[in-house]
């Protein structure tokens, strides 16, 4: 009998033997092999918070603050921002124009920086009343609008994001 193992082993069919082997290792390796984890995605609250510049942007030193505030709070609660450059000219007639875009798509809580959108926020905001606007600077407050001021405007815009969660839920 053992001479019969080794006549076989010898001939063609170990070739075979061994790819079927080869095949079989294959196989049993792929099937428990470990299944990378899928990536997950950020989930974001059912709020956005969102920031009205003039053509420069979050490099001006308001806007700056502004919006590194608004990422704080994005961070610590997964609420979405996002920011809008007011292109072109710089008056109130076309930042309106982008405050309205902003208000009318999405934005839950809007920032403005920039004479002309804070003025575009004193002749807009009243047509949006579930919009949460906070201009800064010195602004008539109304009931969707307070303004937003002092030396520590990060925070003052944290602070606000966080607070507009509170009364979202």
């Amino acid at each position: 009998m053992g001479t019969q193992i080794a006549r076989w082993l010898a001939g063609p069919r170990k070739w075979v033997a061994a790819a079927v082997a080869v095949v079989l290792i294959g196989l049993v390796t792929w099937l428990v092999w470990p299944s990378p984890e899928p990536p997950r995605a950020r989930k974001f609250l059912e709020i956005t918070a969102c920031l009205l510049t003039d053509d420069k942007g979050i490099t001006g030193p308001q806007a700056a603050q502004i919006w590194a505030g608004m990422g704080d709070a994005s961070a610590e609660n997964h609420v979405q921002t996002e920011y809008l450059a007011v292109t072109g000219d710089q008056t109130a007639e076309n930042a309106l124009a982008y405050l309205n875009g902003l208000a009318m798509g999405h934005c839950d809580l809007l920032f403005a920086t920039g004479d002309a959108q804070v003025a575009a926020v004193r002749t807009g905001a009243a047509r949006f009343p579930a919009v949460l606007f906070r201009p800064v600077g010195q602004v008539p407050s109304a009931a969707n609008v307070e303004s937003v001021q002092g030396d520590d405007l990060r925070s003052a815009a944290r602070d606000i994001v966080k607070g507009s969660l509170a009364t979202d839920s």
